[in-house]
């Protein structure tokens, strides 16, 4: 547009208009340098921000006579139907960023993709094609694989919600604790003896051969195994039974353990670890899996909007001050 296009008198004029001005200061202003964790969440901003100006943009429009730019009803209604889809995925990101997306959210997530995107004889062809395409990938960016099942299992809230049978739930869990055992020694480095005698192996004490080692462990798993498995497979039934961390699965708070105290995963295995040591040890490698790559992807937008050409010769211990006060700038 030139210079004596009117566009400049017909956007002072309503930018002084009391009702406009108004109408602005009671949006939320965004811009391209605030968090946006995903595509998603950047395309149902812009729009959202062209459905909220819409008003002012026709007004501009009509002054300066280019009638011909205007959206058509077709158009504007496409756009408030992409803003009603995209909609909950904003909501969906917000829950995989917050302080501990775990990876028992992918089945509550999964769940209402699927239900939101169910076919609406009413919904426009682009609303229905992209719908398609979301249950098209959506096994392939949320994974419902063994690690899943375990978080699930896991989450005092969560644990009711896969539907395998309890003895094939018990059965998953036994592998997970003995796989996790079996590498804690390993990472550990325990002897066998002490691992056996459940204290260190005296420094005065003559070193075993490797004989003595072999025969020793065969002796102690005949004795040991069936009373370990018996008290893990005890362990697991008694959590599995526990009822629901909700205010409604159960009458009274002496009804069960899994109070308002305990909503958070890892806050209940914190203040249950001694009546669950086993299935402690296997939370903890589980749950503190991220559900999602969003506070990484973030992490990276951020340094590139700090790192960019005119800045290139940033130490790493700076940027990593400065991407730290981004994002924590509310707190200091």
């Amino acid at each position: 547009m030139g210079p004596d296009d009117g566009s400049h008198d017909s956007v002072i004029g309503i930018a002084t208009s009391e009702q406009t001005a108004l109408h602005l200061s009671r949006r939320k202003h965004h811009t391209l340098k605030n968090s946006v964790p995903t595509r998603w969440n950047s395309t149902y901003l812009m729009v959202s921000s062209v459905l909220d100006l819409l008003q002012e943009v026709n007004a501009s429009l009509i002054k300066i006579g280019k009638h011909d730019l205007r959206l058509s009803a077709v158009e504007e209604n496409l756009l408030n139907d992409l803003r009603s889809f995209l909609a909950p995925f904003e909501s969906y990101t917000q829950l995989v960023s917050g302080n501990q997306p775990t990876l028992s959210l992918i089945p509550l997530i999964r769940d209402a993709i699927a239900q939101h995107c169910s076919l609406n004889p009413r919904d426009h062809s682009i609303v229905k094609q992209l719908k398609g395409q979301v249950m098209a990938n959506v096994d392939v960016r949320l994974p419902q694989d063994n690690d899943v099942l375990l978080a699930t299992l896991l989450d005092p809230t969560t644990k009711t919600l896969p539907t395998q049978q309890l003895e094939e739930q018990v059965s998953v869990l036994k592998k997970a604790v003995q796989q996790t055992e079996a590498e804690l020694a390993e990472h550990r480095n325990v002897d066998a003896a002490e691992l056996a005698e459940g204290h260190p192996v005296s420094a005065d004490a003559p070193p075993m051969s490797l004989k003595g080692k072999l025969i020793q462990s065969i002796l102690k798993k005949r004795g040991d195994a069936v009373a370990t498995y018996c008290v893990i497979d005890q362990e697991i039934r008694s959590y599995l039974s526990l009822k629901p961390a909700s205010s409604h699965a159960y009458e009274s708070a002496d009804d069960s353990i899994l109070n308002e105290e305990c909503n958070e995963a890892m806050g209940f295995w914190q203040k249950n670890h001694m009546d669950y040591p086993h299935l402690q040890a296997v939370a903890r490698r589980y749950l503190t899996i991220s559900a999602s790559s969003v506070p990484v992807e973030s992490m990276f937008s951020t340094t590139g909007l700090i790192m960019n050409g005119r800045r290139s010769r940033l130490a790493p211990s700076k940027l990593n001050y400065l991407s730290f006060i981004h994002d924590n700038y509310k707190y200091l």
